[in-house]
């Protein structure tokens, strides 16, 4: 299963590069242009390596000396390895959260919208309020020091529907309180600020529908059920399952849509979205720690320290690429690092190179980022 997964995500990367190059002219460059070379093309004064690792549950082989975009929004490779690090971090907050007597709770800020506004207006509404939602006076008096705010970790998700995008903020909020009713409470206090803030940008903060769906807190259960989750979005590409709600995609299942859904046109229209979303949300944090809920995290991680121990797996290099080797070797880079896995180590070699040879000739289309 694993294998497969990994499979995909290589081709849900190409798809990423294949419609960078579709939507921008030649010559002209737009947000997203680093996934195009991402674990594709050799660092400038380095080599590329296969390398290969043994583990608890087998071998894992990988590529040293290709550069690396970093791309959260864009690139699913880039996007998995940053999602895991930050789901530890919100483990971390909500077991240093339990240790200290803390409450955590789950806000959801969102907004209704409609199949007609563009995801660039809308989020930036959207962002505006949250932004100004930490400067009115409610908020400010449940963070002071002696409120009861201790700190909050802010998680961003967006997914497209029926009615268009729907980009929404949770807040993992960890409180002073009794209990989870009165934490629950506490929050409560700032959903009417919510409601103004939305009013305040042009967005519904008045309607019935908006009062009941707007603004929305969660105990301690749901907080711990989000972060198990969270990263589902990124990990579409681990699982193919359908993460979004109520017929909603996220983006990586667009990106994925747009790989292989069946009719043409479901393909294009699912590149077209991912595109719109890419465009606007390239650069935003994913997630955000408050500077006090990293204070109560390395609180807690001090006193309770993690024991890696000495089981991590030594990883020695298989295979050494020429530079011509790699122009038309990458073709066959996922061929190449599973056969390193399957072949002992004593023969990775010999099974990385024999996979190496049996290339096949890229489309003209797919030459060049």
């Amino acid at each position: 299963r694993t294998r497969q997964l990994l499979r995909d995500l290589a081709a849900d990367q190409r798809t990423a590069a294949r419609i960078y190059r579709s939507m921008v002219p030649e010559g002209e460059k737009a947000a997203g242009r680093g996934v195009c070379l991402c674990g594709w093309t050799k660092i400038t004064g380095q080599k590329v390596e296969l390398h290969r690792a043994e583990g608890k549950d087998g071998a894992r082989a990988f590529y040293k000396g290709l550069s690396k975009c970093g791309l959260r929004w864009v690139c699913p490779i880039c996007t998995r390895a940053a999602s895991e690090k930050a789901r530890e971090s919100l483990n971390d907050a909500l077991a240093a959260a339990r240790d200290a007597g803390f409450v955590p709770v789950l806000v959801t800020l969102t907004a209704r919208h409609h199949a007609r506004m563009p995801l660039a207006d809308f989020w930036q509404r959207l962002s505006i309020a949250e932004k100004q939602l930490k400067d009115v006076k409610r908020w400010r008096r449940m963070n002071a020091a002696d409120g009861p705010l201790v700190g909050f970790a802010k998680a961003v998700e967006a997914t497209h529907g029926r009615n268009g995008w729907h980009p929404h903020f949770h807040l993992l909020m960890v409180m002073r309180a009794g209990s989870e009713a009165d934490a629950i409470e506490a929050v409560q206090w700032i959903r009417e600020a919510w409601l103004q803030q939305l009013d305040g940008v042009g967005l519904d903060g008045t309607s019935p529908a908006a009062v009941r769906r707007a603004f929305d807190v969660q105990g301690a259960a749901e907080a711990g059920s989000y972060v198990t989750k969270w990263g589902a979005a990124e990990e579409l590409a681990l699982s193919g399952a359908k993460t979004g709600r109520d017929g909603g995609r996220t983006p990586w299942e667009l990106l994925r849509d747009a790989r292989s859904a069946e009719a043409e046109r479901d393909r294009r229209q699912a590149a077209t979205l991912w595109w719109e979303f890419v465009q606007v949300f390239k650069g935003v944090h994913q997630v955000r720690l408050s500077p006090s809920l990293k204070v109560l995290i390395a609180a807690h991680q001090e006193g309770d320290p993690v024991d890696d121990g000495d089981e991590r797996p030594q990883a020695v290099p298989v295979f050494e690429f020429k530079d011509s080797d790699w122009e038309f070797g990458r073709w066959r880079r996922t061929r190449m690092r599973e056969a390193a896995e399957d072949a002992g180590l004593e023969s990775a070699r010999d099974a990385v190179l024999a996979a190496l040879l049996d290339v096949i000739q890229p489309r003209a289309q797919d030459r060049h980022c």
